[in-house]
């Protein structure tokens, strides 16, 4: 049932399986500074570090204190002036295509328009490869608006580097072709704020973490900390796989030979696939022993 003129991909090549050693060498000795990465997360520990003041006064440092604002600058988020924070991406849905190669689930965003051709590797193993037409919403414009508070002594101002917990997102559609997708802080009964304060000024905190929250105290430690150790293992699967990967292209040359000798009666075949379950033994191997000696 194929159509279409056949095209040969190599999938072992001398060139790649050097290529690859490389990557590997990039991919292994990048890993210890993702895994460093995992490990020092430190929102939650620079806001537990905040020295807690009242805002009757203004007190010079990295400090915390909550409050009810009055808004000093407020901005537009879907349609109403109430707003601290807001985002708006304005989005057109286009359609675009391109050739895609092995089984294509057609739907309302995805079709098939025509087969283009037989896509075959050196063993005989053949994907028929069709043009396909995908709508995607494009963003065409962005707009970003930033709000102003005070709160007794301290005049805070919301920034792009600060980490905000309460952000809300709408989509507003415009017709079948357009639409805004909105993300916005509103403004709240009180706000929490972590952050350099000079002369009472705050709108960062340097190296620490700029916090703005419409939650408590408590509740926004216990936010950050859950962030915290989402991103921690996050990392470290980043790492691990940075390794495993690394590890299994550096053996790329295994392969490639186990690959070359697949032509050969009855052990060829052997030879292939022994080659190619040896290197993800020994690689995952690796990968876990150090990780292991990084992570300790």
């Amino acid at each position: 049932g194929y159509r279409g003129p056949v095209r040969i991909k190599k999938k072992h090549t001398l060139g790649g399986a050097i290529g690859g050693m490389l990557l590997g060498i990039v991919l292994v000795f990048g890993s210890p500074v993702v895994l460093w990465m995992a490990e020092s997360q430190h929102t939650a520990k620079d806001f537990a570090a905040a020295q807690q003041v009242e805002t009757a006064e203004a007190t010079d440092g990295y400090v915390t204190f909550q409050g009810a604002p009055q808004v000093l600058d407020s901005v537009t988020c879907v349609d109403k002036n109430d707003c601290l924070y807001s985002e708006k991406r304005e989005q057109e849905l286009v359609t675009k295509q391109q050739e895609e190669c092995g089984t294509v689930t057609e739907n309302e965003t995805t079709r098939k328009l025509y087969e283009t051709t037989l896509e075959c590797d050196e063993d005989g193993n053949c994907k028929q490869c069709y043009m396909v037409e995908k709508d995607v919403w494009e963003d065409k414009n962005v707009v970003t608006d930033f709000g102003k508070v005070k709160i007794g002594a301290y005049t805070v101002s919301f920034t792009e580097g600060a980490l905000m917990i309460g952000l809300e997102e709408e989509t507003v559609s415009k017709g079948e072709k357009k639409r805004d997708v909105w993300e916005f802080f509103k403004t709240p009964e009180e706000l929490r704020v972590a952050g350099d304060s000079y002369g009472g000024e705050v709108a960062g905190a340097g190296e620490l973490t700029y916090v703005l929250s419409n939650l408590d105290y408590a509740a926004t430690l216990a936010e950050l900390q859950a962030r915290d150790e989402a991103n921690k293992w996050m990392l470290r699967i980043a790492a691990f796989f940075m390794l495993f990967i690394g590890f299994s292209s550096i053996f790329g040359l295994v392969t490639y030979f186990g690959h070359l000798l697949r032509r050969f009666p009855i052990i060829g075949p052997l030879f292939k696939e022994g080659a190619k379950f040896l290197v993800a033994v020994a690689s995952f191997l690796l990968a876990l022993v150090v990780f292991a000696v990084m992570w300790v």
